[in-house]
């Protein structure tokens, strides 16, 4: 579950809405060494659609991550 506010500057029109969103990803996390791992990640989010203004939209976004860690 995501959420996200956005607002709709167009031509003199305004407007705020406030959408929620489904989100599904896949990651992997594997050792380098013995104590050294490394970590990626992806995630998509659709977001529900929005009418501001006569103005309708459906934002989406796409996350990627790439971590380094240590494990004691």
């Amino acid at each position: 579950y995501n959420r996200m506010s956005g607002t709709l500057n167009n031509n003199g029109y305004t407007g705020s809405s406030n959408l929620n969103g489904i989100g599904y990803g896949i990651g992997i996390e594997t050792l380098l060494n013995k104590n050294i791992y490394l970590k990626v990640e992806g995630q998509q989010v659709q977001y529900s659609s929005s009418t501001v203004s006569g103005v309708t939209f459906k934002p989406s976004t796409t996350i990627a991550t790439i971590g380094l860690g240590y494990k004691f």
